[in-house]
């Protein structure tokens, strides 16, 4: 059994290490005067909200190790063609499991409106260790959540960073309603409201926001499940409203120079365009040209490893994860700066 484990744990470091060779890397002669983005590489069964993510959280459910979090999809849709939040439900209904649990289990009863996503319950730990890498928890800062879906990853994010301020945002009607259930059952103290941003409009449409005001601006599980016209909007807004120093994170599967790799993404993404052909894995390339046109610099792609265990029944699972390449505290960046994120799931062994 060891060398079972040890064996797909090497086969997802090879892969990862793979994805990252392949990504582009902008010169540092470039970087000086762009605001940064980083892409949080997420993995193929690592999906955030029941509908919105990657086929790796539906998938780990499933136990068939594909990129379930963005199965949970039409809950992201295109900001203007998102598809209904009841999609976003189905999953957390039927395999809510072990892993659903923290808020799902202590809060759903508490009031009505909240969505339960367990795709968010499993990946809001591995992302925020990402965003501490990068924000000093002391030291007071605002962020902006654009798509937040459920409000899971915003209450989490707050509780975990009481000096950062939230700002969550949606365009659905449920979800803003599930985002303020939240934020009164978790009674969180830093989470202004939830506005109306649509990313497919101009981000001057996204009420009163500041241009220069914001430390950090997150967007989760959706860019393969929206028109590009959002990811456009995404890239356009963070350039207008971060400050020169800081950072754009993103979640979710993404092509790397034309090649989508694990098989599992592959059928996600057929899986996505047969939904709707302007749906489906943008590749980081055309992220990073996005990223420059609006001032920010492509600092790194990141790699979320989940090895789910699977003991018993499919009901009964851990999944444990690991970030690739490790990632030492930042200093403040230079210039706004852009990080993906991407998942990847790696069934380890079935006990059953």
């Amino acid at each position: 059994m060891r060398g079972l484990l040890y064996y797909c744990r090497i086969s997802a470091v090879c892969l990862c290490r793979a994805l990252l060779a392949a990504a582009p890397v902008t010169a540092p002669s470039q970087l000086r005067h762009w605001r940064r983005f980083r892409l949080l590489v997420r993995s193929s069964n690592s999906s955030r909200y029941t509908d919105r993510g990657s086929n790796a959280d539906s998938n780990a459910d499933s136990n068939t190790g594909s990129n379930a979090d963005s199965n949970t999809g039409s809950g992201k849709g295109s900001n203007t063609d998102r598809g209904s939040n009841t999609d976003r439900g189905s999953i957390a209904g039927s395999n809510a499991g072990s892993n659903a649990g923290s808020i799902a289990g202590s809060i759903a009863g508490r009031g009505t409106g909240m969505i339960v996503a367990p795709a968010a319950e499993r990946n809001k730990d591995p992302i925020l260790s990402v965003i501490k890498q990068h924000l000093d928890p002391r030291v007071p800062a605002l962020a902006l959540e654009l798509a937040s879906g459920s409000g899971q990853h915003t209450v989490h994010f707050a509780q975990a960073l009481p000096a950062v301020r939230w700002q969550p945002s949606e365009v659905e009607e449920r979800s803003l309603e599930s985002i303020s259930a939240y934020i009164a059952a978790t009674r969180v103290g830093n989470v202004k409201q939830p506005i109306n941003i649509d990313c497919s409009r101009s981000w001057e449409t996204w009420g009163s926001l500041k241009p220069n005001s914001f430390d950090l601006i997150v967007n989760i599980n959706m860019i393969h499940i929206t028109e590009i016209k959002c990811t456009e909007g995404l890239f356009k807004g963070a350039g207008q409203l971060l400050k020169p120093n800081a950072l754009l994170i993103t979640y979710g599967p993404y092509a790397v120079n034309g090649v989508i790799t694990p098989q599992s993404n592959v059928d996600f993404d057929l899986t996505l365009r047969k939904r709707n052909s302007s749906w489906g894995l943008k590749d980081v390339n055309l992220l990073q040209k996005f990223a420059e046109e609006n001032g920010m610099s492509f600092e790194k792609m990141v790699c979320i490893i989940y090895f789910l265990y699977t003991q018993n029944s499919e009901y009964n699972r851990t999944m444990l994860y690991g970030v690739l390449p490790p990632l030492p505290p930042s200093p403040r960046f230079e210039v706004r700066a852009f990080i993906a994120l991407s998942p990847i799931i790696v069934p380890c062994y079935n006990a059953d």
